[in-house]
């Protein structure tokens, strides 16, 4: 039992409590749940310490073979409780002392940290050698396996006394695959080990020999493996078929979980088997019962432990209806996504984890609006934290200027405005400010207002930087981020380059890939587990998500992925009709271009004139007279711009293939109207 606690601590326990703290100093948002989840994982690996220390000093064997050594702990219940706690605290402080050491140093550089445990674990073995205590005391190993044994064990050995260990590596991309069967392992060996342990016991073989004595003396180990195994897969196919019924709906998974204790507590009332074989009386003795029947189910649903087999437990007929039923399980969980619904939810994991490879983040999630994605983010690094109230934008942002300041009248939190005229933002600007309440700070990349002008790579990597230091979300309003890609990727920067300076990032599919509506957001694992949360408080799981993320993945692919005409070839279509636009005077004395130089497919088309009317009667008679019609719609006219009306000019799969001539010829009669 020692030796598979050992074990368990060494490769789940310690990796396990290393992982959330790495994770808690490394995650800009820190809640009250990581520090009680963390506090559970010391506790419960302190306990386990505890207990080994604790077994082995009152074995009556060990204190009789080493007295000198065993026997600390005395006899008196009083006592051996006293101590038992006295353990388990002491283990608690060092297993969070080594392991908030460790984790720091794994934030700061993960090769520091393997070197420096590399070190400590080098002169531990130079001090075993030195003091000839380095062969094992396993007899039975003779040359090279008995140095090769010796090195593993004293490895484990000083990882187990030192509460560090293997968090790093759990920390990878693999990492949660990795956790989970290393879980399931653990949870499987304990499983076996309790069988094993019971049914190997001369005692319990000599008082109900029909039931202990499955286990062959002869193939012990043989038989110990296989029983591992079996436990193991049990509990994958138990803890998958739950998770995917969670998935679905956590209510569903736990009306799952009731009715089936509740089946075998009605079963065990009807066989007239309901009290537990420990004596009690009255109220006592029920309340005892339904604990203890209902732990052995659960304990026996998730491990399938060959001992819960007895009859005094579960029960031959009622563990063999566990062991089918765990089997059967999963695929009655799948078969609660049937039909489309079923296809809806493959197309749309499918598609977050495109979105996630392409910006290289490790998850992404899917909102059928994009003020909706970009309100989520706010409530996870402004709403939340409890020292944090504003977030910082430009006076151009969306959130300020098309959502009817949601995030005051829905989230009750402030926005500090930078205005700096038509300009993009830059670091200077974040920094004059961001206050100690600032949780977020977002940059739309290309900002929109200002006919597409953005914030340069270096720019963005010094603020990416500052936010960083203060401990401040940094998002990306990237909503025509796939139109201003060329201007980076003409300095050799990709989009996990850009989306990787940020903490956050949403793009739209229905502006520039002709999605019928929808939104992504990316990120860390941890920050779109908690915005799936709030994806449902703001009702943006909608049941029929088909047609719609079936567009958006249409339009990614067709203008992302395989594109008739690329981003790039659109902006170089866009410089080539401003510059010859440029050079006609009847046009430049009514028509001037925002920027003047255009930094993608997108720019803002300014003409001199007295009212939007004149504007749109002039539109529409150059449309009947040369059937060219110059633009769609105008844009409300800036306060900051007095005597002209603008819009948005974009140039598309549909107008990219427009000639000079046609171009030059509707902008021409446009500007004659003007005179």
């Amino acid at each position: 039992m020692s030796a598979g606690k050992g074990v368990e601590l060494a490769c789940e326990s310690i990796p396990g409590s290393l992982l959330q703290v790495y994770v808690y100093i490394s995650s800009p948002k820190k809640t009250t749940f990581h520090l009680v989840s963390i506090l559970i994982s010391t506790l419960t690996t302190a306990f386990s310490s505890a207990l080994v220390s604790y077994d082995q000093d009152v074995s009556a064997a060990n204190r009789k073979k080493n007295p000198g050594y065993y026997g600390y702990v005395k006899d008196t219940n009083l006592e051996r409780s006293s101590t038992f706690v006295v353990m388990m605290l002491l283990a608690a402080f060092h297993n969070l002392s080594r392991t908030i050491g460790t984790a720091l140093l794994l934030a700061v550089s993960g090769t520091t940290t393997f070197v420096i445990m590399g070190a400590e674990m080098a002169l531990y073995i130079g001090f075993k050698v030195l003091r000839n205590d380095f062969v094992l005391w396993i007899p039975g190993l003779e040359g090279a396996l008995k140095y090769m044994a010796a090195l593993i064990v004293h490895v484990v050995v000083k990882v187990l006394v030192d509460y560090t260990g293997l968090a790093h590596w759990l920390g990878s991309s693999s990492g949660p695959i990795i956790s989970i069967g290393i879980s399931a392992f653990m949870t499987g060996l304990t499983s076996a080990m309790i069988a094993y342990d019971m049914d190997t016991n001369t005692n319990q073989r000599l008082k109900q020999p029909l039931f202990y004595g499955f286990i062959k003396n002869e193939q012990r180990g043989r038989t110990f493996l296989l029983m591992t195994m079996i436990s193991t897969l049990h509990n994958l196919s138990r803890s998958l078929g739950y998770a995917i019924l969670a998935v679905v709906d956590l209510n569903l998974a736990l009306r799952f979980f009731v009715g089936e204790v509740g089946a075998y507590l009605v079963y065990k009332l009807l066989r007239r088997d309901f009290y537990y074989w420990i004596r009690l009386e009255g109220m006592l003795s029920v309340i005892i019962s339904f604990v203890e029947r209902t732990l052995v189910k659960v304990i026996t649903d998730f491990t399938g432990c060959i001992h819960f087999r007895h009859p005094y437990e579960l029960g031959g007929a009622a563990y063999c209806a566990s062991m089918i039923w765990a089997q059967i399980m999963p695929f009655v969980a799948l078969g609660w996504y049937e039909g489309e619904n079923k296809e809806q939810l493959q197309i749309l994991l499918l598609f977050e984890a495109k979105l996630a490879r392409k910006f290289d983040t490790e998850d992404g999630l899917f909102c059928v609006s994009g003020v909706m994605a970009q309100n989520i983010v706010m409530c996870i690094s402004v709403k939340n934290p409890p020292d944090k109230s504003n977030f910082v934008c430009h006076d151009s942002s969306h959130l300020i200027i098309h959502e009817q300041h949601a995030y005051k009248h829905l989230l009750g939190i402030d926005a500090t405005i930078i205005n700096n005229g038509d300009e993009a933002i830059c670091y200077d600007d974040v920094v004059r400010a961001v206050d100690e309440h600032t949780g977020c700070v977002i940059v739309e990349v290309p900002q929109r207002e200002n006919g597409a002008k953005f914030t340069p790579f270096s720019e963005l990597q010094v603020i990416s930087k500052f936010c960083k230091d203060k401990g401040i979300t940094f998002h990306l309003d990237g909503a025509r981020l796939w139109e201003i890609m060329p201007a980076f990727e003409d300095e050799g920067h990709s989009y996990a380059d850009v989306v990787g300076l940020f903490d956050s990032c949403y793009v739209s599919f229905y502006k520039g890939l002709g999605g019928i509506t929808g939104a992504m957001l990316c990120g860390s694992r941890f920050f779109i587990a908690n915005a799936r949360i709030w994806l449902r408080r703001f009702g943006g799981n909608v049941f029929q998500q088909y047609p719609l993320v079936t567009s958006c993945m249409i339009g990614f692919d067709k203008m992302i992925e395989n594109p008739e005409f690329t981003f790039s070839e659109k902006r170089e279509r866009m410089k080539q009709l401003i510059n010859i636009l440029s050079k006609d005077e009847t046009i430049t004395r009514h028509v001037y271009f925002v920027p003047a130089v255009p930094t993608c497919c997108i720019t803002h088309v300014y003409v001199k004139c007295e009212s939007d009317e004149k504007l749109k009667k002039a539109r529409d008679e150059v449309e009947n007279e040369t059937n060219i019609k110059v633009f769609n719609n105008l844009r409300k006219r800036r306060e900051n711009v007095p005597g002209a009306s603008y819009w948005e000019w974009n140039i598309g799969n549909a107008n990219i293939v427009n000639t000079d001539d046609v171009v030059l010829k509707g902008f021409q009669a446009l500007c004659a109207k003007m005179n």
